[in-house]
């Protein structure tokens, strides 16, 4: 019994001696050996390995040679079914016997891992980027939000500004004069027909000039703007004070208020600092299209465009010319100076009358001119023969107007060549501008006016347009050579209001008979 005890534990013994005995086999060893490895060997008590390995950034393999211990368990000896591409084969037969062995990679199996990697490597770099770029165009938008919320904030308060010192210059006296912000001294000023009546105010401070858009012999004309609205400011040279004063009297006293008179929204004078050059301004409405010289360069139009302007530009004459008695009446006035370039164009495409600065009126009590003692002429291309024969002595008031008349008729010689007939207008010309070129003396006009009488004259073919003979009849009876011969300003506004009237009836299904007369009522 003992024996058989003793037996058995040595039987044990053995094998538990026989499973941690030092079992060693030599191996091939390349990228894989020990520190202290002998001739790119390795001993191991295990087994041999030779694994296959795809090169990074290729889709080429190599062999790596190697060792495996018991307690290993970076590989198996086994086919590899992990994502990266390896194979590894294992051995212990004889030593050195991983050197027979040659793993083998599928094809397929290296393409399917870069594909994966190439779609897991663009991800992330995509989302990367779509999130940074939606964080900066975030921040961006909040910045931009914010500075447009402080500039706007800020704009309301510089405005609110602006007006409560506005309105409190409605109430400076005569003996403050406020400065403005560009170097210039205000001076007196007064509010116009544009305006209600008010205590005397500076305006020429809070203008600001943008651009030049109109240039005369004595004046410029500049676009500005004042309290949130675009207007017209004509500046007048010292030379001539007379026709900006007689401008300020004839608004001032006549009652000028008419959609068809260019409204007069107030004067001021400024003196440079530096030059001590005095300015004096009229500010008025302003419109886009200017005069109605600068419109009739660019534009043509049909016959219900030229029926308009003319209308619309008669009526305001013809308010000029009449006299209302009353209160709120005005007295008899003669412009003296009608042109294409004293005519307003508006956005709506009917005229107002602009520029009185040579205009006279009569006293409706004593029947007396009140001439203006300025001696500048109005545009000699535009004058009528009595007024270029006798430009100094002073003829009747009627006569004054009847050259209003003659002056007008040649503004309606302008719009009718830019009438489309058939479809084509005439180039633009100035009245006379084949006699006498651009700049015409006062001696150039007496001998075409006065002594040869030529009158501006239409092509033929007007006449055989309905509406170009009307207009063609028209012109000829304003540009009559005696004065007492020519249309009244009423009967040429008559003669377009039916027109208009008539054409209106025209194109709903009607026919036209709008005509010229010398004779009928007056209006």
């Amino acid at each position: 019994m003992a024996g058989w005890i003793w037996s058995s534990f040595t039987l044990i013994i053995l094998l538990i001696l026989y499973e941690e005995s030092v079992f060693s086999i030599r191996c091939d060893c390349h990228f894989h050996c020990p520190d202290d490895h002998l001739n790119f060997t390795c001993l191991s008590d295990h087994k041999c390995f030779t694994i296959r390995k795809v090169i990074e950034g290729t889709k080429d393999t190599r062999l790596e040679y190697g060792c495996i211990n018991k307690q290993g368990a970076e590989f198996q000896c086994a086919r590899s079914n992990s994502f990266v591409p390896n194979r590894i084969m294992c051995c212990d037969d004889y030593d050195l016997c991983n050197e027979d062995l040659i793993p083998v990679i599928e094809p397929e199996v290296i393409n399917r891992y870069y594909e994966n990697l190439n779609i897991s490597k663009k991800e992330p770099v995509n989302n990367s980027h779509s999130i940074a770029l939606t964080i900066s165009v975030t921040i961006c938008v909040v910045f931009l939000v914010i500075a447009l919320s402080y500039f706007y904030l800020r704009y309301r308060q510089i405005t609110s500004k602006r007006e409560r010192d506005s309105e409190r210059k409605l109430f400076i006296t005569d003996g403050s004069t406020p400065v403005s912000s560009y170097g210039e001294l205000c001076m007196s000023s007064d509010t116009g027909s544009g305006l209600p009546a008010l205590t005397k105010r500076s305006i020429a401070c809070e203008i600001s000039f943008y651009e030049e858009i109109g240039r005369g012999q004595f004046s410029v004309v500049y676009k500005g703007r004042w309290k949130q609205q675009y207007v017209a400011v004509k500046s007048i040279c010292e030379e001539d004070q007379l026709s900006w004063n007689r401008e300020l009297e004839i608004h001032k006293t006549a009652y000028l208020r008419h959609e068809n008179i260019l409204c007069y929204i107030g004067s001021d004078t400024q003196e440079n600092d530096t030059t001590q050059e005095v300015r004096r301004l009229i500010i008025t409405a302003y419109y886009p299209y200017k005069s109605l010289y600068d419109f009739l360069q660019t534009h043509s139009f049909d016959y219900r465009i030229l029926y308009r302007l003319a209308y619309s530009a008669v009526c305001g004459l013809h308010y000029i010319h009449r006299s209302i008695s009353g209160v709120q009446g005005k007295p008899a006035i003669a412009h003296r100076n009608v042109k294409s370039k004293n005519i307003l164009v508006k956005e709506n495409l009917t005229c107002c009358i602009g520029d009185l600065g040579l205009a006279i009126n009569i006293d409706p009590e004593t029947r007396e001119i009140n001439f203006n003692s300025c001696q500048k002429l109005p545009a000699i291309r535009y004058m009528a023969p009595e007024i270029l024969e006798d430009t100094e002595l002073l003829h009747s008031f009627d006569t004054y107007q009847k050259s209003d008349i003659f002056s007008f008729g040649l503004v309606l010689w302008e719009l009718t060549r830019r009438y489309e007939l058939a479809g084509v207008p005439l180039d633009y010309q100035p009245p006379y501008f084949e006699y006498v070129g651009t700049n015409p003396t006062l001696e150039d006009m007496r001998n075409i006016a006065v002594h040869k009488q030529i009158k501006p004259t239409l092509p033929p073919r007007f006449g055989d347009d309905f509406h170009g003979k009307v207009m063609k009849r028209l012109i000829q009876e304003c540009l009559h050579y005696s004065p007492s011969a020519r249309l009244t300003a009423a009967r040429v506004k008559k003669t377009l209001h039916k027109c208009v009237i008539d054409q209106n009836f025209e194109d709903s299904g009607g026919s036209n008979t709008c005509n010229t007369t010398s004779t009928g009522l007056s209006l």
